[in-house]
């Protein structure tokens, strides 16, 4: 009996070591995946840091293109507001060029006018000195 003890002690022995083995080789499986668990950690929290750097840098960059959009409106509003306003000044000079033209036929009525005055007042003066 103490045989068949013996050999079944030695045979639990023998599993203990075994599982012994087991348990030391989960273990060190466990802890590289802690390791490897911890290094992606790390990898994560830099990637989250990234993403947000490139959020912010992408915030900025929406509203340069907003101030962007709106200063380009901005600029078509005043080349509108520009566009009317020489449509205006060729419309004045349009009618500065007509009341030119009418003010230079006046002018030459007015010197036809004049002309025809000192005719009459030279035969006017001449008579009187015809008369005297």
């Amino acid at each position: 009996s103490s045989g068949i003890n013996a050999e079944y002690g030695d045979k639990a022995e023998r599993e203990c070591v075994q599982l012994k083995d087991r348990i030391a080789a989960i273990q060190e499986t466990v802890s590289s995946k802690d390791l490897e668990t911890s290094s992606r950690l790390a990898e994560i929290q830099a990637l989250q840091r990234e993403n947000r750097t490139l959020r912010e840098i992408n915030d900025n960059l929406k509203d340069r293109v907003d101030d962007s959009e709106r200063a380009k409106m901005d600029a078509e509003q005043l080349i509108e507001l520009l566009r009317a306003e020489k449509e205006e000044l060729v419309g004045a000079k349009a009618e500065l060029f007509n009341v030119n033209e009418s003010l230079n036929d006046e002018v030459k009525v007015a010197k036809i006018e004049l002309n025809d005055t000192k005719q009459e007042n030279e035969m006017l003066k001449k008579r009187m000195s015809d008369i005297e």
